[in-house]
């Protein structure tokens, strides 16, 4: 590996997007078909609808764009009940929050850190951390955690491990090694 090869790396795990620091989309709620997207950007908040019937596609309508700075969006009860009625309530005190310069900067690190971070985690503070939010809920159960888990705490992966584990996953194979079981 080159000497510049690694700083790239380091790079690419602790950098955050620069301007983005929400974006999320949406489908309107039945029986339009309206596509919706909510991003909050280091100075604004935009919403943005694309309308989808049939007279939009034949016409080729451009998407609207509601977009307001943040100090425009803490004061705009309008925006924040747009925001509210199609995202929801926990989607709004996020953005709110953002808007307010309150970043939750675990949530912008990437996968491949959190997974270092977990490396070092206790059965029971991983399975703890599962139940904090969807994310990490998603990340703490996924088979590539549940690997490295069971590879960094057991001295000898067999060949009758690996098998079991591609039939029945990595988790499994935790509760039938040495390692600690505990109840949740």
């Amino acid at each position: 590996m080159t000497e510049g090869a690694g700083e790239d790396v380091e790079k690419e795990l602790f950098t955050f997007p620069k301007d983005v620091l929400f974006d999320q989309s949406c489908q309107v709620a039945p029986p339009l078909k309206d596509w919706i997207n909510l991003q909050v950007q280091s100075d604004t908040v935009k919403l943005t609808r694309w309308r989808i019937d049939a007279q939009c596609l034949r016409v080729g309508m451009r998407p609207t764009c509601h977009s307001e700075p943040h100090e425009h969006f803490l004061d705009s009860f309008e925006f924040q009940s747009d925001v509210k009625r199609i995202f929801g309530e926990n989607v709004l005190t996020h953005v709110m929050e953002l808007c307010r310069g309150n970043y939750n900067y675990l949530c912008r690190v990437s996968d491949k850190i959190k997974i270092l971070i977990m490396d070092y985690l206790e059965l029971e503070d991983l399975l703890n951390l599962s139940q904090t939010n969807k994310a990490f809920y998603k990340l703490c159960n996924s088979e590539k955690v549940w690997e490295r888990f069971v590879r960094m705490r057991t001295d000898t992966i067999t060949k009758e491990m690996k098998h079991f584990a591609s039939n029945v996953g990595w988790k499994r194979v935790r509760r039938f090694t040495s390692l600690p079981f505990v109840k949740v």
